[in-house]
């Protein structure tokens, strides 16, 4: 019966709190995150470039390690490395935006902070799984995607 009673605590907080996310601002003109869209624009996929990583010669750095441990496969060894760092922060939305004519209308918002915040070690090492992602527009309107984490590359 306490089993019970705790789950249906624990669920109840995390299902409540589900709507109040982190909320990360960024510029249309950003060159620290890179977004692709499907065909039918149903799904967005945003790559947060990690500090460290803003050059695509150090992101290919990475790549061509990677690459070489993989290519150099000895599994009593790989599984003593520690893992390679990851150049992105990767996120997902499988939602059409919401078009907010000012930041002020970005409710459910637990926190509003800029991209270059998020990137910190302090916030990019944390696995935050959902989060809004708000991109400021040309015309100084906004667009609000709720986004989910996906595991690392």
């Amino acid at each position: 019966m306490l089993t019970v009673i705790l789950f249906l605590f624990v669920f109840t907080n995390t299902y409540a709190q589900s709507d109040s996310l982190t909320c990360v601002c960024f510029d249309y003109k950003s060159k620290n995150i890179e977004l692709s869209y499907s065909e039918d624009s149903s799904l967005v996929a945003f790559n947060i470039i990690r500090k460290g990583f803003e050059s695509q010669s150090k992101r290919n750095e990475l790549f061509d390690m990677r690459n070489r441990t993989v290519g150099e496969y000895d599994l009593d060894n790989l599984l003593k490395q520690q893992p390679l760092p990851s150049a992105y922060l990767v996120y997902i939305s499988i939602r059409e935006p919401d078009n907010l004519p000012s930041l002020q209308q970005a409710n459910n918002c637990k926190s509003i902070i800029s991209l270059d915040s998020f990137r910190t070690e302090k916030h990019s090492k944390k696995v935050i799984s959902n989060i809004y992602l708000i991109q400021k527009r040309q015309n100084d309107e906004y667009l609000k995607w709720k986004a989910t984490q996906m595991g690392r590359e």
